[in-house]
């Protein structure tokens, strides 16, 4: 009767000059009745070298290099993201500024219509005017009406279009209302095209996005180029038993 323990394990990294090292070991037990225990081990250092494909770091770093360009480039889009909201709020606010002012105008439009409107009456009361000039009144009433329900409308829009923008953190945000505190002024600021360039070139995120896709497509280019060498490597091995 014979009892047996067999085991084996092993290790292997590559490195990034491409040499992958390798460590294995075996061992066993065997318990023959009447012989006793024999044991047998044996260990094995193995060292593969890349000489030509797959050889150096530029090539065997490709993957992780692009990995870290991808990870810039969600952040710069993330950056895009932010300053394109950034920038329809600021439009957004000054568009609801315009349509406050709008609808004063509007407003006022009214008050004149209500005005010429009585007078209107008045004269035709006491038969100075005509019946038709009561009627056109009305009717340059009912317009500047129209015109203010869409101010009013206008101004709703702008405000949801604000809500949606800013996403207030509140219980029924859908009815906020917003009040523009800053107005409109024309402010004279001196502009260098040369300055502002070198400033889109430096920040623009959408740019710095194009030059990490320009790096990515240079290392699959790398990496298509190593791929086309032949397989040549050194092999060396080391063991004992």
């Amino acid at each position: 009767r014979t009892d047996f323990t067999e085991g084996a394990a092993s290790v292997q990294t590559l490195t990034p000059l491409g040499t992958l090292l390798s460590l294995s070991a075996t061992g066993s037990d065997t318990d023959t009745e009447g012989i006793g225990d024999i044991y047998d081990g044996a260990w094995t250092l193995g060292i593969d070298q890349p000489l030509l494909r797959g050889a150096g770091p530029a090539v065997n770093l490709v993957a992780l290099r692009q990995a870290k360009n991808r990870h810039a480039q969600s952040a710069f889009a993330f950056r895009d993201s932010v300053l394109e909201i950034v920038t329809q709020v600021e439009l957004a606010y000054w568009d609801l500024v315009l349509d406050y002012e709008v609808l004063r105008i509007r407003q006022f439009a009214v008050t004149l219509a209500d005005e010429q409107l009585k007078r209107n009456q008045t004269l035709f009361e006491v038969g100075k005017a005509i019946e038709g000039d009561v009627a056109a009144a009305r009717a340059e009433r009912a317009s500047r009406t129209a015109d203010l329900a869409d101010a009013e409308a206008a101004i709703r829009r702008r405000t949801l279009s604000l809500i949606r923008l800013l996403n207030p953190g509140s219980d029924d945000p859908w009815q906020l209302t917003f009040e523009t505190l800053d107005s409109p002024e024309v402010i004279e600021t001196s502009l260098d095209a040369e300055t502002s360039a070198e400033l889109a070139m430096l920040y623009r995120p959408d740019l710095a996005q194009a030059r990490l896709d320009i790096a990515n497509a240079d290392l699959s280019l790398l990496e298509a180029r190593n791929g086309r060498l032949p397989r040549l490597d050194v092999v060396s091995r080391y063991g004992r038993s």
